[in-house]
């Protein structure tokens, strides 16, 4: 899956520290009847919380609130705008970067960010980039560096597997035969997924199951070599077997089948430049930071309290 490359900037980190900056200051602090919780009657005050969110992650947060105050500053003096519909865009294109079975929501709580961090950097992000502006490649540039990773726009062949296994090779046997007489296989992995169902509800463990095992290469899988010899010999919409395993038998479909690609530069200039444009871009950005940095005036006040463990 492509990832866009504001995920890249996706870290984890604590959301609390955002609240602990907004009660620094706050005439609440002293007063330990503002409970946080209450442990079998005893309070745990705010002002304990906040002292342990400084020492955990003030330091860290402060450096990145730093970082996004420079760049919008330098973003100012440039007259360089971003707008909302620009990091609605943004965070869109991290959406779809995600698994299918995960939401924006659900990574956020895994990684502790709020979504008023990660908008903060995208809005940094698409400053950055707009500071850095546009800038031109070579094509020596590019075919140096297609000769030097010609290996990543290299595909190895594959193929798209379905298969049906059990522990009885005549079971499959049998199986087969009703392929010869119209069954298709889907019917036939509907049939043992069923089965294989009623025997774990019974709280028998099942001996048979069927599985779509999506794209597979030779060389990056754990199945058996029985099992790949097979699957690699079969045309799409075959089905061969029964081949057996270790531990069980299998009756093997292949969906579709993709040849090995040694694809030239020519074929895939424009990947090789998309690629090589994405690296560079990233380390101007991190130049222009680091220049915005060494420029800016910064003088820190935050004294991080000592946290009794």
């Amino acid at each position: 899956m492509t990832m866009s490359p504001f995920t890249y900037w996706l870290r984890p980190t604590l959301m609390a520290p955002l609240l602990a900056m907004v009660w620094v200051g706050s005439p609440l602090l002293a007063q330990e009847a503002d409970a946080m919780a209450t442990v079998n009657g005893n309070p745990i005050p705010r002002e304990q919380l906040v002292q342990r969110l400084l020492a955990d992650a003030g330091a860290s947060l402060l450096d990145k609130l730093i970082q996004e105050k420079v760049v919008e500053q330098a973003a100012a003096k440039a007259a360089v705008t971003v707008t909302e519909d620009e990091i609605e865009q943004q965070l869109t294109d991290v959406r779809t970067s995600l698994p299918r079975d995960k939401s924006l929501e659900e990574m956020l709580t895994e990684q502790g960010m709020s979504m008023v961090t990660l908008r903060a950097q995208v809005r940094m992000r698409l400053r950055l980039r707009k500071l850095v502006g546009d800038f031109k490649l070579d094509e020596t540039q590019l075919r140096n560096y297609y000769t030097g990773h010609r290996w990543m726009f290299e595909e190895k062949e594959q193929v798209h597997v379905c298969h049906i296994f059990h522990h009885n090779e005549q079971a499959l046997k049998l199986m087969k035969l009703k392929l010869s007489r119209g069954v298709s296989f889907e019917e036939l992995a509907k049939e043992v997924r069923e089965r294989a169902a009623a025997m774990l509800a019974k709280g028998d463990p099942p001996d048979q199951g069927e599985a779509d095992l999506g794209w597979i290469t030779r060389e990056l899988t754990n199945l058996e070599a029985p099992f790949l010899e097979l699957a690699f010999r079969l045309k799409p919409g075959e089905v061969g077997g029964p081949v057996k395993t270790d531990t069980e038998y299998h009756l093997i479909k292949v969906i579709e089948h993709k040849p090995a690609l040694k694809p030239t530069f020519e074929q895939i200039q424009a990947k090789v430049r998309e690629t090589v444009y994405a690296q560079e871009l990233q380390s101007r950005m991190g130049e222009r930071m680091a220049a915005l940095m060494k420029e800016a005036k910064i003088e820190k006040m935050l004294e991080l309290p000592e946290v009794e463990k």
